[in-house]
């Protein structure tokens, strides 16, 4: 009987130890969402807004400004082709406590999670597992963050043509 508990106790923490972040399904941002809803081109990453706990990707910043003009014109398009946009991480996994770009970051395989404060990043940073399942659980997409304010993202900080800090 102690060989039997042994060898299953053995198999549990081998099994465990197995079992990482990388396992849990991968999905990006906009992993739903490829295509802008305004002109049908590739999105870029850079270009998005957050509407109603949501991020929608566009190909560029003109058609965000296109977007925001009928946004649930848009959203009923995008429903109704299927097309699910990014929900936002607005709670920390850890505590439920509300989340910003502005707190701390436990970076995953499919991108960061905020958590609330040091505490919480040492929790998920020790065990991440249960915390990204919450996430998904909850419909969240891994990597989407609540921005601190309602200010329009960093990248509209310069002109269209002006791709510094960019890749392309």
């Amino acid at each position: 009987m102690k060989k039997f508990i042994f060898a299953l106790l053995i198999t549990l923490i081998a099994t465990s130890c197995a079992f990482n972040d990388r396992e849990v399904k991968k999905s990006s941002p906009r992993a739903s969402q490829t295509h802008c809803p305004i002109s049908g081109d590739k999105v870029d990453e850079w270009a998005y807004t957050d509407y109603k706990q949501h991020r929608i990707y566009f190909c560029c910043l003109d058609c965000e400004t296109k977007f925001l003009g009928t946004p649930e014109k848009y959203l009923m398009d995008m429903k109704g082709k299927g097309i699910a946009p990014a929900k936002i991480q607005t709670q920390c996994p850890v505590s439920d406590e509300a989340v910003t770009t502005g707190n701390d970051f436990y970076k995953s395989t499919e991108g960061e999670v905020a958590v609330c404060c040091k505490k919480c990043l040492k929790k998920i940073t020790k065990n991440p597992i249960p915390y990204l399942m919450k996430l998904k659980r909850n419909g969240v997409t891994i990597g989407a963050i609540k921005h601190e304010t309602t200010a329009p993202h960093a990248c509209k900080a310069h002109s269209q043509d002006d791709h510094s800090g960019h890749d392309h």
